[in-house]
Order: structure tokens, then C-alpha cells, then sequence
């Protein structure tokens, strides 16, 4: 009986390093899936981030092309105006 116990506790069956091994593969199956959805959803994030960028850039050129604009005089308007325009310009008028 002394021999039985001695033999017993000097290491694991292998129906408990198979049980071990089962656990072990489901956490690493678990811990995977999570990780995959982490990095997943860490793309898509990057990928909006990519797309706002574009939209503020763009935005912002449309800002400043809005901000400086300059209200054009008619040809009409800038004839009577300025007389002192040269002849070759007046041809060009509308209705002249």
C-alpha cells in the first residue's frame, strides 16, 4: 500500500494532462477571438480616422476659397466706372 501511494504522487495521469490541455486550448481559443476583435475594430477605427482627416482637409480648403472671396464688378459697372479704359477692352463689352 505504501508503494501504491508513493507511485501516485510523483506525477499526472494523462487523463489529467488531457483535461489540462483541453482548458488550456479553450482559453487560447477565447483569448484569440477577443484579440481578433480588438484588432478589427482598431482598423476600422483608423480607417474613419483616414476619412475625417480627408473631410477636414477639405473642408478647410473650402473655407479659406469662401473667405476670400471678392465680389466681381460687371463689365457694364467697371465701363462707366473707369473711362480710362483701354479701347480694346471697351470692344469687348456685351451689347457695344
Amino acid at each position: 500500500m505504501n508503494g501504491s501511494a508513493h507511485r501516485r504522487a510523483g506525477g499526472f495521469t494523462l487523463l489529467e494532462l488531457l483535461i489540462a490541455l483541453a482548458i488550456f486550448g479553450l482559453l487560447s481559443v477565447m483569448s484569440y477571438s477577443g484579440l481578433k476583435s480588438v484588432l478589427d475594430q482598431h482598423a476600422g477605427t483608423d480607417e474613419a480616422a483616414d476619412r475625417l482627416g480627408e473631410l477636414q482637409k477639405l473642408y478647410l480648403v473650402m473655407q479659406r476659397d469662401i473667405e476670400q472671396i471678392v465680389p466681381r464688378r460687371r463689365l457694364e459697372q467697371s465701363a462707366a466706372t473707369a473711362p480710362q479704359q483701354s479701347a480694346a477692352r471697351r470692344l469687348c463689352l456685351p451689347g457695344r
